[in-house]
């Protein structure tokens, strides 16, 4: 069954939910998302959108591509903030080569986080090379990797650095290779499907206009 409803009938529904179910202690929170033709001929009673403008915040969804990420920043906004303008800077040595950071809009090795939220898990996944030229047993240090941010309220100050490393022991037993933790190969899934149906609609769009100029 698909209903189809009115901004106003949307968020009745939405404050009715959150009031049926209670959870004492937690805050209540409403994502709407609307084709931005809500409402056309009708009038809306003022209260409600005064409210709107006063409390909410709005994306646009310029196209289906954004949506995760404005979707993503939407949930993210509910959490407090504890930095912000936030970097991640990370630097291949001892021969080792960053080659990817997924999920983010460039393909160098910079991350840009923008806001860090309280107790919000963030995982990166990088893609690297490493030279094998090593002694099995070595231990060698691979990368090199920077978190910068600055204070919420104070983004023209001093910003914060939190520095690290990343280290691996080089073997030569192939059965590890079948140990890769399931979560990483999940994440690294789910990336190389993200990047296929972004190239799939690459190319539709480009036989689309190809078929138009026929």
């Amino acid at each position: 069954l698909v209903l189809k409803l009115i901004f106003s009938d949307a968020i009745e529904m939405g404050a009715n939910l959150l009031e049926k179910y209670s959870y004492p202690g937690y805050s209540k929170h409403m994502f709407v998302l609307t084709d931005g033709l809500a409402n056309i001929g009708l009038r809306t009673q003022e209260e409600i959108m005064n409210a709107i403008k006063k409390c909410d915040q709005f994306f646009f969804l310029e196209s289906a591509e954004i949506i995760v990420t404005l979707m993503t920043r939407a949930f993210q906004s509910v959490f407090d903030i504890c930095g912000t303008q936030a970097q991640l800077i990370a630097r291949g040595c001892n021969n080792a080569i960053i080659t990817k950071i997924w999920d983010y809009e460039s393909n160098a090795p910079d991350a840009n986080f923008g806001e860090l939220h309280v107790n919000n898990l963030r995982v990166v996944l990088c893609d690297f090379r490493v030279s094998g030229a090593v002694s099995e047993g070595t231990e060698v240090d691979i990368l090199d990797y920077q978190l910068k941010y600055n204070r919420p309220g104070e983004v023209d100050g001093e910003s914060l650095i939190v520095t690290g490393k990343l280290s691996v022991t080089f073997i030569n037993d192939k059965s590890f290779i079948q140990q890769i933790d399931p979560k990483v190969k999940t994440l690294h899934a789910v990336q190389v499907a993200v990047e296929i149906n972004d190239k799939i609609a690459q190319l539709i769009e480009m036989l689309v206009r190809m078929t138009e100029n026929m």
